[in-house]
């Protein structure tokens, strides 16, 4: 599909970034371009020294050209189809378009008294005699050529009363027919001039197609002398890689013979669980442990304290198995020498004492002066009153053996 330019804009000094930015307000573009073509979901963008240029397609093609160097603006449009102007209003509502000599380039149409127009650089005119068509006609052709010509209502003597001045200086007259309507004529004058501007074509660099060829010989060129040290990269990336796979290679030999040794060992494993029939002699309850080996401990001190009765020889020898079988974890020990080194020597609780037991677990809270109440872990189930006189001087020892009694 044919390209052609519309609009060639002066537009205030930017830079190739903020350009990019307005850009991306109206379009679906990416990060800033670091290359010569860069490709995007709906078209491609191209950068060479100051020219930023993108060609999107979406309902229609589109094509915005910056000339920083220039500061001008190209608009480029699918020919035969309305030119899509969101880009341009947004360079109207942020003042970022230069004036034509004296006369601003707008959306509104200009008013002279005489026909003394300035000379234009960028944009042709669109004249209208006063009075020859409604005021909201002129406006309307106004809003509809925003960035193609000026649209221009003078008083005065004219070569007729509506005719647009172009750039070959020939003029293109307009009048109503008989039966026209208002909205028809405006229609009649955008398309007619439409097609006029959508046959001009600038010279380069502003030619899309010799651009994107120009950027891509760049790109090309820029990729031949980066091939060297791009492939000395992936080489030492592939070493690094080989170095890495004969080290899991080593990992896994070594995994494996350790899987080798597990198997054996769970094979050992099933075999005595065969023989125990395949079920632990007891199962744990849901109520979690308050510290590492705690009900395992006490089951194994309360078997120990019923084989120190035990008078029947197969009990005794069954609970004698299951003590040797069963080595304790030694947590509950600790925690009652810690306790009872705490306690022993003291014939009055003072705070340390309160702090250094609340470390294992232990947390006394004084009630009154007669009598403290304890739990433990702070498991509020199990608040149980400590009997001690400040008189006593064995209070260490009956905290000690009641805290050993109620919680361990």
């Amino acid at each position: 599909m044919m390209m052609t330019f519309v609009s060639k804009l002066p537009v205030k000094t930017m830079t190739l970034k903020q350009f990019h930015e307005l850009v991306s307000f109206v379009y679906p573009v990416s990060d800033f371009p670091n290359q010569p073509v860069t490709m995007i979901s709906q078209g491609y963008i191209l950068m060479k020294e100051n020219i930023l240029a993108y060609h999107i397609e979406e309902d229609s093609m589109c094509d915005l050209i910056f000339d920083k160097s220039q500061s001008e603006l190209y608009l480029g449009f699918e020919s035969k189809k309305n030119a899509p102007f969101q880009f341009l209003d947004l360079l109207f509502h942020r003042q970022l378009i230069e004036k034509d000599n004296e006369l601003m380039i707008q959306e509104k149409p200009h008013f002279y008294k005489t026909e003394q127009i300035p000379q234009l650089n960028h944009l042709p005119y669109l004249l209208f005699k006063k009075g020859a068509v409604k005021q909201e006609m002129i406006e309307t052709c106004a809003s509809l050529l925003k960035g193609m010509v000026h649209v221009v209502s003078v008083e005065g003597k004219t070569y007729a009363p509506i005719y647009v001045n172009l750039f070959n200086q020939d003029l293109m007259r307009f009048s109503q027919y008989k039966n026209e309507s208002d909205a028809s004529f405006i229609q009649r004058i955008v398309v007619k001039i439409q097609n006029y501007m959508s046959k001009r074509v600038f010279v380069m660099p502003f030619n899309m197609n010799e651009l994107y060829q120009q950027c891509l010989f760049s790109a090309i060129e820029a990729s031949k002398s980066q091939e060297e040290a791009m492939l000395e990269y992936y080489d030492k990336k592939l070493n690094v890689l080989e170095n890495d796979k004969q080290k899991l290679i080593a990992h896994i030999e070594a995994m494996s013979s350790q899987i080798e040794l597990l198997h054996y060992q769970i094979e050992e494993i099933e075999e005595r669980l065969k023989k125990n029939n395949q079920y632990p002699i007891l199962f744990k309850g849901s109520e979690p442990e308050k510290y590492p080996g705690e009900q395992k401990d006490m089951i194994l001190d309360i078997i120990r304290d019923e084989l120190k009765i035990e008078r029947d020889p197969l009990k005794v020898q069954l609970l004698n198995e299951i003590v040797n079988e069963n080595p304790a974890v030694g947590k509950r020990k600790e925690m009652l020498e810690e306790i009872y080194r705490i306690l022993i020597s003291c014939s009055q609780l003072t705070e340390r004492q309160f702090v250094e037991l609340a470390r294992v677990g232990v947390y006394l809270e004084k009630k009154s002066t007669k009598h403290i109440y304890g739990d433990f872990f702070q498991d509020t189930r199990y608040k149980q009153p400590v009997s001690s006189t400040s008189s006593d001087v064995n209070v260490g020892h009956q905290i000690y053996r009641t805290v050993r009694n109620l919680f361990f």
